[in-house]
């Protein structure tokens, strides 16, 4: 019966496609009557910046209400052909500059030269997201909130991956959860990381398996930017954004361009040496481009309390990639996105000898295949869509034993393939988006010690209508909803999840709010069970007959203030959140005494709450920024926890913040400053080195990062930066983790690091 329905929806969806192209006809015959079918112009131009009259390479510049678009040149300038004849709003956009529209009027057949001069922006009223409502919008003009994090933040900070460029995000938190392998995750709005979906180019081609480290597999050489959506963002990306979506928006060259760099980091002596060096290539006729990065990183085990038995765990990791564009025209692009990742990470003792001969080990060897491929077509000015492929291969060879077990070796393969084709559409203050998509993501996971064998395969079909609507001529209040049905392999339903949201521009105050949802399907991976096995004992999960998919409803209102008030920028955002969990998966006992193993069952639980306030501020001025957050929160479950009858969802702060100081100093010297604080949380200690099972109350953590950085003029246009930093100046770290083999490996929080000294030198072309 449920499959009747969704192909009833399929063929809904498919008459809709049918539809709008049959308008679109009958759109461009008139278009052509009012115009002159076939009449275009073209629109040329430079852009410069206001402050230093400096050509800017790689600025946006579109048509309102059409696709019509490109970027400007390494030289700063642009050409849009196939211009349709009429009256046109021209607008120009780059990160960190404030937003330019002209009006123009286009003739057929005639040349219109238009220049832009950018003055530097409000923190980041004027740059371009796509997360929210998955089309390109002003971040003023989208109705949903997106943090974002630029490519500069993260090089200044000198962050290595996605987890240090992320972490001084207000509402995200990143931790360890793990004393021997140091497996990190990212909490949105206090949520457990596997709640929130990892995307690569809006693609969700992180699996629940490749999640697990790749918080800090995931290079910076390949990040152009982070957009972060904080809520269930089902509707678009499907399951597993109940917390929300974290999408890395890979690199996109408008220049020539070449950089090496080393960094040396160390804690108390013991080092972790990083190279990585990227090349970007445009042709001269900007039409093919492309960026390849490398990196490779070495890192030693650290021993924090001297018992012989690492915090910080062995790492040694390589990347590489590539981004490809072919642009034929300036309607059509094909992309090529390549990546492939190796990582071989070890905690516990011994390093010196084989895992099985070590106390304690887990040890994993990663090798991890991804890409992307897409076509983008613009076929008027009114119609466009993207069709894509990408997949991802994780391969990973483990060892997760204690007391010298030698049969503990397991071998997981995960290939993930997510496939679709999105249209969109725009019919007077309409922008119509259709999409399917495709998955399939399966799991081979075994370990010969505990007679385990995980062999599934699952697959998910989504379909996505969404419509954005502007309520007012003049585009100052708009509305988006939409809704997406998944048909997934684990359940027998047809899920459905909506979304709505709100925003209104009065002056330079942005008002935003609606409801979103998200769900997330079964799975019988999960990382517990590594993390568990270490005390020697196999674990077994088995999914409960009966399982639904988990489901999360977050409903989310704040007000933002943005301007620039004589040469300061100024902006202050407060927003309030409620998400509200059900049918929250959870592990129940159900040992068979005839088996060497212990059995866990999952099912559904009870659900919880998580409702809180988010508080931003932020200033910009000539040579800094500084920018402020806080987040109060209260995360609660609907029925006390079984192991101590707490209420309370662990490892959440009811308060944490952070604060990021950014100053150039002069046009060589540049300083930062970033600071984190992390409330009081309540983390389970269980028995094993202490004798009985704990729920601890940690103390509050403060620490300061400071970094400095000064460039130097070398031969021709290259430049050569010296970089020095102090994270964590303060030391202030865990300082009681448990000791020696019984240790409770989980019983981890507070910072991630103790304090680090760091030493890098980088030489890059100077733009």
């Amino acid at each position: 019966m449920n499959y009747y329905k969704f192909i009833l929806i399929a063929c809904v969806f498919i008459s809709s496609l049918v539809s709008a192209q049959h308008h679109e006809h009958g759109h461009r015959h008139r278009h052509g009557q009012r115009h002159g079918k076939g009449k275009y112009g073209m629109i040329l131009g430079k852009i410069t910046a206001d402050s230093t009259r400096d050509l800017l390479p790689g600025a946006n510049i579109f048509i309102e209400g059409t696709n019509i678009g490109t970027a400007s040149d390494a030289s700063g300038h642009f050409i849009i052909t196939r211009v349709p004849a009429g009256e046109h709003t021209l607008l120009a956009t780059m990160m960190g500059y404030k937003a330019v529209e002209k009006r123009i009027m286009i003739q057929p057949r005639q040349k219109v030269r238009v220049d832009f001069n950018l003055s530097e922006s409000v923190i980041e009223m004027n740059e371009i997201v796509v997360t929210g409502t998955g089309m390109p919008q002003l971040y003023e003009k989208s109705p949903v909130k997106t943090a974002m994090v630029r490519r500069e933040v993260f090089e200044s900070f000198k962050a290595a991956n996605l987890a240090q460029a992320i972490d001084f995000t207000t509402g995200v938190r990143v931790e360890g959860n793990c004393q021997n392998c140091n497996f990190t995750q990212v909490r949105l709005l206090g949520l457990e990381g596997h709640h929130a979906q990892i995307l690569i180019d809006s693609d969700p081609v992180i699996s629940s398996l490749a999640g697990v480290y790749g918080l800090e597999q995931i290079p910076q050489e390949m990040i152009e930017r982070v957009e972060i959506i904080k809520g269930g963002g089902s509707s678009l990306y499907g399951g597993q954004a109940m917390a929300g979506v974290i999408n890395l928006i890979t690199r996109r060259p408008t220049h020539n361009e070449m950089t090496l760099e080393y960094d040396h980091g160390s804690i108390e002596n013991i080092p972790d040496r990083r190279f990585s060096g990227t090349l970007s290539r445009v042709n001269h006729s900007n039409t093919l481009k492309g960026v390849f990065y490398g990196m490779m990183r070495e890192r030693d085990p650290y021993d924090h309390n001297g018992d012989g038995f690492s915090e910080i765990g062995q790492l040694e990791h390589r990347a590489a990639g590539a981004n490809i564009f072919y642009i034929p025209n300036s309607r059509n692009e094909l992309s090529v996105q390549l990546h492939a990742v190796h990582e071989d990470r070890r905690g516990g003792n011994k390093f010196h000898l084989s895992p099985h001969h070590a106390d304690i080990a887990e040890w994993a060897e990663t090798n991890r295949y991804g890409g992307a491929l897409a076509w983008k077509q613009r076929l008027t000015p009114l119609f466009d869509y993207k069709a894509y492929a990408s997949f991802a291969m994780t391969d990973r060879h483990s060892y997760y034993g204690a007391e010298m077990d030698p049969n503990a070796y397991g071998l997981t393969t995960n290939p993930l393939f997510v496939g679709g084709l999105q249209s969109n559409y725009r019919m007077g203050n309409h922008t119509l988006v259709a999409g399917v998509q495709y998955s399939q993501d399966a799991i081979q996971d075994e370990a010969v010690a505990y007679d385990r064998l995980i062999d599934e395969k699952y697959s998910d079909i989504g379909l996505i209508f969404q419509d954005t609507f502007q309520l007012t001529a003049s585009g100052a209040t708009e509305l988006v909803y939409g809704v997406r049905f998944d048909k997934h392999s684990a359940i027998q339903s047809v899920i459905s999840s909506p979304r709505i949201a709100l925003r209104s521009n009065v002056g330079s105050v942005i008002l935003r709010g609606g409801y979103s949802s998200g769900f997330k399907a079964p799975q019988v991976f999960d990382e517990d069970l590594h993390i568990t096995q270490v005390g020697g004992e196999g674990h077994i999960i088995k999914n409960s007959n009966d399982l639904k998919e988990e489901r999360g409803n977050t409903f989310y209102g704040g007000i933002e203030y943005q301007e620039l008030i004589d040469v300061i920028g100024f902006k202050l955002s407060i927003n309030g959140f409620l998400t509200r969990l059900k049918d929250t998966f959870i592990l129940v006992e159900n040992d068979n005494p005839a088996t060497d193993e212990f059995e866990f069952s999952r099912i559904n639980g009870h659900g919880s709450r998580v409702q809180g306030i988010e508080a931003e501020v932020g200033l910009r001025f000539a040579k800094a920024e500084i920018t402020s957050g806080i987040t109060v929160q209260s995360s609660l479950l609907d029925e006390p926890e079984p192991d101590f009858g707490s209420t309370k969802i662990f490892r959440t702060p009811d308060i944490y913040g952070n604060m990021v100081f950014n100053y150039d100093v002069t046009h060589r010297f540049s300083f930062m400053m970033a600071s984190k604080y992390t409330g009081p949380m309540f983390v389970p200690h269980y028995a094993g080195f202490v004798e009985q099972d704990q729920l601890e109350k940690t103390r509050a953590f403060l620490t300061i990062d400071l970094v400095a950085s000064y460039k130097i003029p070398l031969a021709g246009d290259f430049i050569g930066t010296f970089t020095a930093g102090v994270y964590n100046l303060t030391d202030d770290f865990q300082n009681d983790f448990d000791q020696g083999i019984y240790r409770d490996a989980g019983y981890v929080y507070g910072p991630m690091v103790p304090r680090r000294v760091l030493f890098g030198f980088s030489i890059g072309h100077d733009h």
